[in-house]
């Protein structure tokens, strides 16, 4: 891993940690703010407590079509 500033991208797979790849654990490990698409979708307690967890729920709290969330 390299300490360059910047976005990496993972997929999660099912959303559940047992079964993310080792190197993508280990990104999501060593990060130090998470952004994911959705908190319903993969199980964030295995992550440490320093990391700072983001989810764009609240546009899918506050759309009625999945159009309307991918535009916002």
């Amino acid at each position: 891993m390299n300490n360059q500033a910047g976005i990496t991208i993972i997929g999660c797979g099912t959303g559940k940690p047992d079964q993310v790849t080792r190197e993508a654990w280990q990104i999501l490990n060593s990060a130090d703010e998470l952004y994911f698409r959705t908190g319903s979708l993969f199980s964030t307690e295995q992550l440490p407590d320093s990391i700072d967890i983001h989810t764009f729920d609240h546009f899918y709290d506050h759309a009625d079509v999945f159009e309307d969330v991918y535009q916002a």
